[in-house]
């Protein structure tokens, strides 16, 4: 599903995170790798944050980029690299610039190139972003230990939900927790929780203009697609997976997940399929 510009931003808790990262003046810091399945706004927040950033800025979306996914994945060292971003896109890691690299797990090498980015680069802040990281590293790429730091974000939270619907008061009480709720704003909130429960988290269907199709088609194309991720990444033998872990987290919502929750009788074999397609797509 592309990803509609027209949806306003909704102010997230975990921005703060990504203005402290920017705004930090270390030399030499750790890459940010920004997590979380497609459709949560890990985009829309990161650029967010990038609007205050007066540094230069590179932006690159290697799904949608392929001739920059492409040169990338040709270059034969982190020299070879660092040299492509400055002649292509005019990015120096000394001088202090920003570079954000969105589905950055598309590129098969990018992930041997991590640690050198907070090695070489003294001054550079790197977001590395995407829906799959973990295959960023894939078999071969050691992970850049005490070289990243991982920020994994979820759907809107209630609070932020609220904050969506206009309902910035209600929002600001939540978020401040205790006190004393009268019976009448209990009500109101508990009809704001059974929508917020239906609806689900996703800005793009929680800010859906009017006009747009209903809430349930689009999560039913959003969990297409998730299907289809699963299927790329996995392989077609085990797509019959991400339905029953779909149906799974519905079922059990706030127990305890375990491998039988997905598939009841699972066999060693099958419990282990499922621990490494979670371990995937974490």
């Amino acid at each position: 599903m592309a990803e509609n510009r027209d949806i306003p931003y909704v102010l997230r808790r975990r921005e703060a995170e990504i203005a402290a990262f920017l705004g930090d003046r270390t030399r030499h810091k750790n890459v940010l790798l920004v997590e979380g399945a497609r459709q949560v706004g890990k985009t829309r927040l990161v650029e967010h944050a990038l609007g205050d950033v007066a540094a230069p800025t590179v932006h690159l979306n290697l799904e949608r980029d392929r001739r920059a996914r492409s040169e990338i994945d040709a270059c034969g060292e982190f020299q070879e690299f660092e040299q492509l971003l400055e002649d292509r896109f005019g990015f120096q890691g000394a001088a202090g610039h920003v570079l954000f690299i969105d589905e950055a797990q598309e590129s098969s090498r990018l992930g041997r190139y991590v640690r050198f980015m907070k090695e070489e680069w003294s001054h550079a802040s790197v977001i590395l972003s995407g829906s799959s990281l973990t295959r960023l590293f894939r078999p071969g790429i050691r992970y850049p230990v005490g070289r990243v730091k991982r920020m994994v974000l979820g759907p809107l939270c209630f609070s932020e939900y609220l904050r969506a619907r206009g309902q910035d008061h209600l929002a600001q009480a939540v978020a401040a927790g205790g006190g004393t709720v009268s019976p009448i704003r209990h009500q109101h909130l508990l009809e704001h929780l059974d929508s917020f429960l239906m609806t689900g988290g996703l800005p793009a269907v929680v800010l859906r203009p009017a006009g747009e199709q209903g809430a349930p088609e689009m999560l039913a194309d959003i969990f297409a697609d998730y299907e289809e991720d699963f299927r790329r990444i996995s392989g077609e033998q085990t797509a019959h997976l991400a339905k029953a872990c779909l149906r799974s987290v519905a079922n059990h919502l706030g127990n305890v997940s375990k491998n039988t929750s997905v598939i009841p009788a699972a066999s060693g074999s099958q419990s282990n399929r499922i621990s490494e397609a979670a371990l995937t797509h974490e």
